[in-house]
């Protein structure tokens, strides 16, 4: 039974990248892009002004790696209102941004290797990535959930878990990030070589 779960899981990841793939286009990328800059731009703020206004410490989901007692000491020191806020914030909006930033980064990366050479077809998979940060992020979310709730009472464990799935989150959106790079300066690289082996006459 084991031995046929990992041919149906890879099946099924394929499936769900080809069908990201073929909605890779400019105006996908467009349309779920404003709704990126609409959490970055305006959610989000919104909701990072109330939290600020009830702390000084930085939030610990903006922190790569951060350490427990950084996590005790903004949860302590935000009080009850800026804690529920938190809380809003870790249970609502950012149960959508996720799957936001990591369809957004997807469709980038199918659009990016649309252009890769036949030999390398299979790379093209690596737009299901980003999901992987999405699912780590729920993870981080949990976790920290789980602390705040808890509060005054410390579940170390819990922080800690967050902290490595957060760690995890960045990871995967660096590479994504780095993915999407080197795919443009390789299309950058092909047009130049188009334009100097095809020169206007």
């Amino acid at each position: 039974m084991n031995a046929g779960m990992l041919p149906r899981t890879v099946s099924i990841f394929a499936k769900a990248s080809d069908f990201l793939y073929r909605y890779s286009r400019l105006k996908t990328i467009i349309v779920v892009g404003v709704v990126f800059v609409a959490f970055q731009q305006g959610i989000f703020p919104h909701f990072m002004k109330e939290i600020a206004l009830t702390t000084t410490y930085p939030i610990p989901d903006l922190i790569f790696g951060f350490h427990v007692e950084q996590a005790y000491d903004f949860v302590a020191s935000t009080g009850k209102e800026g804690r529920k806020a938190y809380l809003d914030t870790l249970l609502w909006i950012d149960s959508l941004y996720p799957l936001v930033y990591s369809l957004f980064l997807s469709l980038i990366v199918g659009v990016a290797f649309k252009r890769i050479p036949s030999g390398l077809q299979k790379l093209k998979h690596l737009n299901i990535l980003p999901f992987g940060a999405a699912i780590a992020d729920y993870f981080e979310n949990t976790g920290l959930i789980i602390v705040v709730l808890s509060y005054p009472t410390k579940t170390a464990f819990a922080a800690q878990l967050a902290s490595i799935f957060g760690m995890i989150k960045w990871s995967i959106v660096a590479v994504s990030m780095a993915i999407i790079i080197i795919s443009l300066l390789y299309m950058a690289f092909l047009a130049l070589k188009f334009k100097k082996n095809h020169p206007t006459q």
